[in-house]
């Protein structure tokens, strides 16, 4: 193939990745802009909601809940608490 028809293979893939991304970003942000409205571009203060649950300090960090104490520690940790849970 010639230089030309590369370069328009690569001028038409461009364009059709970016309206991809766009699309990603509009269908998996849905859900947060149908909760805090449009107004989120331009208000200050965020609704941030109690989607998961109440939040809870672990390691100095507000993080959400979990049942499973392995969630919440470093991977090298897993094996201590696997050991304990064992006994």
């Amino acid at each position: 193939m010639k230089f030309r028809a590369w370069l328009a293979i690569v001028a038409g893939i461009l364009p059709l990745a970016l309206i991809a991304i766009v699309a990603f970003l509009a269908i998996y942000s849905w859900p947060a802009m149908h909760f805090n409205g449009f107004g989120f571009v331009t208000r200050d203060t965020w609704r941030l909601g109690n989607l998961y649950a109440n939040p809870v300090v672990v390691h100095g960090t507000q993080t959400p809940a979990r049942r499973d104490l392995r969630h919440t520690l470093p991977d090298r940790r897993h094996a201590a608490v696997d050991a304990i849970a064992l006994l």
